[in-house]
C-alpha cells in the first residue's frame, strides 16, 4: 500500500513537471521537434533515477524483499517435499530481511516425538541442530496460544518461572520467542536475538506471518509422510498376503479318528516362524520352526528344512532321527548355531500325541479345561491340543472362561469349526493387530470312525 502510494505521488510529480516544462516551452517559442526530443531524452534518463529510488529506498526494499519471502514460502507449502529448503533457504531470507545474523528455530519431530533446537546463520547449509528440549524446558511451558510473542525486555523477573524464561533466554542469545501454531497444535517456535534497532509492530507482523506459514508446512509435511506411510503399509500388506498364500497356506489335515488345522495371521511381512502340516500312513505331523531373531537370514533356508523333513519322515525315519538328519545339513552349511528352534508333532489314528519341543512356548491339552502338556501323552475321544505362538497363548489364558466355553460348545463338531470360532473370538481381541498363530489337534475317538 505506501509502495503504491509512493509509486503515485511520482508519477504525479513527473506529470505534473512535464506539464510545467511544456508550459515555459511555448513562452519560448521551441520548435515542436525540439521539445519533443528534449521529453524523450529526460524521459529515458529520469525514470532508471526514480527506479533506483524505489529500490534502494531501505523502507521499500526491506517491503518487497518481505513480500517475496512471502511467495516463497506460500510456494514452499504447495511443494510438501521442501520443508527443509524452507527451513534452511526462507530462514536464511527472513534473518536478512530483520538485519540479523543468525537465528534459532524450535522444531517437533512428530515421529520422535521431540523438540530440536536449530541454528542457522546467514551462510549456506548452515541450518544445525544443537540440542533437544526436553517438554519441562520453561520455552515450551510458556508457549500456551498463537498469540504469544515473548519479548525479552517486556518480562520481570519477580516470580520463578520468570527468573527460569530469562535465564533460558539469555543462554540461547534470544531477545524475542514467535510460536509457530497450526491451528492449536505447537510446531514450534522462532528464536531471534537483539539488534540495534527495536522490533517494530511491522515486524512482529512479518514474523508472525512466517511462523505460521512453517507451521502449515510442516504439518502438511506430516500429513503427506502419514498418507505415504499408510500406501507403503498397505502395499506391503499386500506381499504378505501373497507371501502367506503361497508358502503358509492354512492347512487342514483329516484322517480317521485325528485331525489338525492351522490359523496364521501376519502382521509384519518380517514373520519369525514357518509350518508345515502334512499327513503320512496313520499319523498326523506338524513341525514349526521358530526363527531366532537376530537370525533372521536363516528363513530363507526354512522351505528346504521342511522338504528335508518330510523326506525323512515318508522314509520311515521318526521324529528324532529327522531332527538329528536336519541338524547334520545345517551344520555342514555353518548354520548349526543359528538354526532354528523347533516343535515337532504327531498324532496318530490311536490318539498318540508325541512332540519334541525346542521353543520357549508350552502345547496345551483341553479335556475339562487347559493343562500344560510337558511330555508326549494319550488323547481320549475329543480331546484337544493347542500348540500356539507366545502371543496367542496369552490372549487365551487372559479370556480362558470364555474360551473353554467355545470349546465346550463346539466340542463335538470338527476341528476346522473350532478353529474358526477360536480366530473369531481371538480377532475381536487382537487389538495390537501381533501374529496370531496356533495348531490345533483333535482326537475324534473310534466313535466317528465310520464317519471318515
Amino acid at each position: 500500500m505506501i509502495k503504491k502510494a509512493y509509486t503515485v505521488l511520482v508519477n504525479v510529480s513527473f506529470t505534473a513537471l512535464l506539464t510545467a516544462i511544456a508550459y515555459k516551452a511555448k513562452d519560448l517559442d521551441v520548435r515542436v521537434e525540439y521539445f519533443i526530443l528534449f521529453i524523450i531524452i529526460f524521459t529515458v534518463v529520469l525514470f532508471p533515477i526514480i527506479d533506483y529510488f524505489i529500490n534502494n529506498t531501505p523502507f521499500l526494499k526491506r517491503k518487497k524483499v518481505r513480500t517475496e519471502l512471502y511467495l516463497d514460502t506460500i510456494d514452499s507449502i504447495i511443494q510438501l517435499d521442501s520443508i527443509d529448503e524452507l527451513l534452511s533457504l526462507q530462514f536464511n531470507k527472513l534473518l536478512s530481511v530483520i538485519s540479523l545474523s543468525e537465528g534459532r528455530m524450535i522444531f517437533y519431530d512428530r515421529e520422535k516425538d521431540e523438540y530440536t533446537l536449530y541454528l542457522k546463520t546467514l551462510k549456506p547449509d548452515s541450518f544445525t541442530a544443537i540440542e533437544k528440549l526436553e517438554y519441562n524446558n520453561i520455552l515450551l511451558e510458556v508457549l500456551n496460544t498463537p498469540q504469544d510473542i515473548i519479548q525479552k525486555n517486556r518480562i520481570g523477573d519477580a516470580l520463578q518461572f520468570e527468573r527460569r524464561l530469562l535465564s533460558e533466554m539469555t543462554r540461547l542469545n534470544t531477545e524475542i520467542i514467535i510460536p509457530m501454531f497450526f491451528s492449536d497444535i505447537l510446531t514450534g517456535a522462532l528464536l531471534l536475538g537483539k539488534r540495534e534497532s527495536p522490533y517494530s509492530d511491522d515486524d512482529l507482523s512479518a514474523l508472525k506471518i512466517f511462523a505460521s506459514k512453517v507451521a502449515s508446512l510442516s504439518m502438511n509435511a506430516a500429513f503427506w509422510k502419514e498418507m505415504t506411510r499408510k500406501i507403503e503399509l498397505e502395499k506391503e500388506r499386500k506381499t504378505e498376503l501373497r507371501v502367506q498364500r503361497s508358502f503358509l497356506p492354512m492347512a487342514n489335515r483329516i484322517m480317521p479318528h485325528a485331525q489338525a488345522v492351522i490359523y496364521f495371521l501376519m502382521s509384519s511381512i518380517l514373520f519369525d516362524r514357518f509350518y508345515n502340516l502334512f499327513r503320512y500312513k496313520n499319523s498326523i505331523y506338524f513341525i514349526s520352526y521358530t526363527i531366532i531373531r537376530d537370525n533372521r537370514s536363516t528363513l530363507i533356508f526354512l522351505p528346504s528344512l521342511a522338504v528335508l523333513f518330510e523326506t525323512f519322515i515318508k522314509s520311515d525315519m521318526n521324529i528324532e532321527q529327522s531332527i538329528y538328519e536336519a541338524r547334520q545339513i545345517l551344520a555342514d552349511k555353518g548354520m548349526y548355531e543359528s538354526s532354528p528352534r523347533l516343535f515337532v508333532s504327531s498324532l496318530n489314528s490311536d490318539g498318540n500325541f508325541f512332540f519334541i519341543n525346542e521353543t520357549k512356548v508350552t502345547p496345551w491339552l483341553f479335556r475339562d479345561g487347559f493343562t500344560k502338556l510337558t511330555e508326549s501323552t494319550r488323547l481320549q475321544e475329543n480331546d484337544i491340543c493347542l500348540y500356539m505362538n507366545r502371543y496367542t497363548g496369552n490372549l487365551i489364558l487372559t479370556h480362558s472362561e470364555k474360551v473353554n466355553k467355545i470349546i465346550v460348545s463346539n466340542r463335538n463338531n470338527t476341528a476346522d469349526k473350532i478353529k474358526t470360532a477360536l480366530v473369531d473370538f481371538l480377532s475381536e481381541e487382537n487389538r495390537i493387530r501381533e501374529n496370531l498363530f496356533l495348531c490345533l489337534f483333535k482326537f475324534t475317538g473310534a466313535r466317528n470312525d465310520q464317519d471318515q
